[in-house]
């Protein structure tokens, strides 16, 4: 179902089937929940929560399945329901649902490329703006989604076991990266670097550091640093500076405008926004988005609004923790913990959020962003991954 969605998301005119699926792969997961959680007590959280946010699912569908609730609570909506259904799964239900996303990507990544060579479009943004007519967005957003989709991509690739599921990860990567490349998004083309050095840096580079003196601990880091800052400087940075850095200058006028007409123009609008309309956004600054995630939402919703954006972070980021100090010891390139995986996917979609309003476009974009975020929140348990290492340690032990 979630593969479904991915692949008929950048279709305008099919997208009321994608979120569709989307729709029914959630409420699906949502009665598993409750199915599973039966014979508990109905007075707990594990059993409640799944039913009201079936509930919700269920009377939210109608807007969603016409788009019309386009600037309303609907795509947070998603992004919790997301969160809630990512937060249920184990490690093991991640890992086959990290092969189904990848395959999503590849037919998603073959169709754009279909509809692109048999089109009479030169650029790719032509061929999402003219043929797709922004299903999932502008080329920004729809770069963001393809970023995204290539760290699942990969981490799916680490910890497959053998050749035969690692096959779809690679090409869905292959596929994914280059339109990426092609959108001439630059920060989307950054992010899934700096996602997967960060997290492998942060969750077992150091790790596998501890017995370096630290003069070539340092000397490591600042190796592993260099690189994602080579590619920044490279692809984000020295293209601006050619340009006379006009399109940041252009982005960072529409960021002060956003903020001087919403929460800085009195009325409390500091504490609570603007609200949902962007009417009074598009007559002030010619834009009706901010061009990035947290400028618009804090613009939309205040102080107030970006405090519960915090909240949810700080949530996300204490799972992450747990399962960084849960694994058992540091892991080859072509392994990955689930903390690395978690916290890869959760900086790439933050990183994505800087300068592009990722959340906004089609319905698909929040239901993968809270998928992403809800990694880290998924239970700790002596998941394969880890017994694996151990099945090993053991197999040695006995030859």
């Amino acid at each position: 179902m979630l593969a479904a969605a991915i692949a008929l998301g950048p279709f305008r005119e099919h997208r009321a089937y994608s979120i569709g699926f989307a729709i029914i792969w959630l409420s699906l997961h949502c009665i598993h929940s409750l199915w599973a959680n039966r014979h508990l007590n109905s007075q707990r959280l594990s059993t409640v929560a799944p039913g009201i946010a079936l509930g919700l699912l269920l009377i939210q569908s109608r807007k969603l399945l016409t788009y019309s609730d386009y600037e309303g609570p609907s795509r947070y909506l998603i992004i919790a329901f997301a969160l809630l259904v990512g937060s249920s799964l184990s490690t093991t239900n991640w890992k086959s649902l990290l092969q189904w996303i990848s395959a999503g990507a590849l037919t998603l990544g073959c169709i754009l490329y279909f509809a692109w060579s048999n089109g009479d479009f030169s650029t790719l943004e032509e061929t999402n703006k003219y043929f797709f007519r922004e299903g999932l967005g502008g080329i920004n957003v729809l770069a963001t989604v393809l970023s995204t989709l290539t760290v699942c991509g990969v981490y799916s690739l680490r910890i497959s076991k053998n050749l035969t599921t690692r096959l779809i990860p690679f090409a869905s990567i292959v596929t994914t990266y280059s339109l990426c490349l092609e959108s001439n998004s630059r920060l989307a083309a950054v992010s899934p670097f700096a996602g997967l050095l960060l997290s492998w840096l942060i969750s077992e580079g150091w790790q596998s550091t501890k017995k370096l003196k630290l003069p070539t601990k340092f000397a490591a880091v600042c190796l592993f640093l260099a690189v994602p800052l080579v590619g920044i400087w490279n692809i984000v940075i020295a293209p601006d500076l050619a340009d006379g850095m006009e399109s940041d200058a252009l982005r960072l006028q529409i960021w002060k405008c956003s903020i001087s007409n919403s929460i800085l123009a009195g009325n409390n609008r500091i504490a609570y926004g603007n609200g949902f309309d962007s009417t009074a956004m598009q007559d002030a600054c010619g834009q009706w988005q901010a061009h990035s995630s947290y400028v618009h939402f804090l613009s939309h919703h205040g102080l107030l609004g970006f405090i519960s954006l915090l909240v949810i972070l700080l949530i996300v980021f204490k799972g992450i923790r747990a399962h960084l100090n849960h694994r058992l010891e540091p892991r080859s390139l072509w392994q990955s913990s689930w903390g690395e995986v978690a916290l890869g996917c959760t900086i790439t979609v933050m990183l994505n959020g800087m300068t592009t309003t990722n959340y906004l476009g089609g319905y698909l974009n929040p239901l993968v962003i809270g998928l992403m975020l809800s990694a880290g929140l998924a239970p700790i348990t002596d998941s394969e991954f880890n017994s694996e290492s151990q099945q090993e340690k053991s197999r040695i032990s006995s030859n």
